[in-house]
Parts: C-alpha cells; structure tokens; sequence
C-alpha cells in the first residue's frame, strides 16, 4: 500500500524576531482482502518568536 509525507517550512528571521510556516500532509493506505483504509493529514503551523537583547556581561562571556 502506498504511503508519502510532504513536510514543508519557510520563514523569515532578523535579529529581533522571527516567524516561521510549517505543513504537512501524510497520506496512508492499507489494503486487506476486501478491507480498504485510507487516512489523510493535513496540518498548517505557525511558529514564531522574539529574541531578547543579552545583557553586556553576558554577551562578553560568550563572545
């Protein structure tokens, strides 16, 4: 039975956030007999984030 998953992801980032799109779609089959299943996913996620500015002190330690 034939089976594929399609991921995709695309954003944008800068330095004080950032913003992301993520799909997927699964599709599923099972054949027994005279049994037939079939099973689709779709999904659509958004991601996204601010970064916080690192203090001084910090950003010497790492740097």
């Amino acid at each position: 039975a034939p089976r594929f998953d399609v991921h995709l992801a695309g954003g944008y980032s800068c330095k004080s956030f950032f913003v992301f799109v993520l799909t997927d779609f699964d599709n599923k089959s099972l054949a027994f007999y005279n049994l037939k299943y079939s099973h689709n996913f779709y999904s659509i996620k958004i991601a996204g984030g601010y970064r916080f500015s690192q203090p001084k002190k910090l950003s010497k330690l790492i740097n």
